[in-house]
């Protein structure tokens, strides 16, 4: 598993090149505090990710960085937050989440059954 960061940030939508697309990958979790600054992560244990991570121009300009890896750390993917499964019941939080964690294009979670479509197709639970 390894973990980016961004520094100076607390939230940021990196749009990595992946061929003819993009990958929108969050970093979250930064915060800035006369204690200090904690910079927006995102951690991931696909080689493939971590490939396009580190071929991108953000990490080849140094705006995102490796702060940790350590291949013993088991991976908590998007549709389950380390063992606890995720469902919701508003359309509204459901898009969101299918957006921001799973990849899902906004554009087209437009309706219920869209977005009931997206969330059976990466294993999150929504009760339309």
């Amino acid at each position: 598993m390894k973990t980016y960061a961004i520094k100076g940030l607390m939230e940021f939508q990196a749009l990595i090149p992946a061929g003819r697309s993009c990958i929108r990958i969050p970093f979250t979790g930064g915060s800035m505090s006369g204690y200090g600054i904690t910079p927006a992560t995102f951690s991931t244990a696909d080689p493939g990710l971590q490939h396009l991570i580190e071929a991108s121009p953000d990490f080849r300009r140094g705006r995102i960085t490796i702060l940790r890896a350590d291949p013993r750390l088991p991976d908590c993917g998007p549709v389950e937050l380390c063992g606890a499964p995720v469902s919701f019941t508003d359309p509204q939080e459901a898009r969101e989440y299918l957006a921001d964690h799973c990849g899902v294009e906004r554009s087209r979670l437009r309706s219920r059954a869209a977005i009931a479509e997206a969330a059976r197709e990466h294993g999150v639970r929504f009760e339309a």
